[in-house]
């Protein structure tokens, strides 16, 4: 038993992180970077050395988010609420399909 546990912890290479859970975790997120989104976060002194982000895509103008008024009046119309995690995911769904 204590073989099979020593050699399953050997697998586990470290990355900058040094932390055998976090090692794991970040195996697993890598595997599977395909299927899922995530996000991979700078150090905080490495972040001003990095190159301004190119985005490929143009800007897109939208009445219901050209404003906090047309926002606000299109929510209102809509019946759309933030105050809870439910309604929340729900607003969010019902704008990201009315852009």
């Amino acid at each position: 038993w204590y073989q099979r546990r020593v050699r399953a912890a050997k697998k586990i290479p470290t990355n900058s992180f040094g932390d055998a859970v976090f090692d794991k975790i970040y195996q697993i997120m890598e595997k599977h970077k395909e299927t899922f989104f995530a996000v991979y976060l700078h150090d905080p002194k490495t972040v001003c050395t990095l190159p301004p982000i190119q985005d490929p895509d143009p800007l897109i103008n939208c009445e219901i988010m050209d404003g906090r008024d047309n926002f606000l009046t299109q929510a209102k119309e809509n019946r759309l609420e933030f105050s809870t995690l439910r309604r929340a995911k729900f607003s969010t769904l019902y704008l990201v399909c009315e852009l």
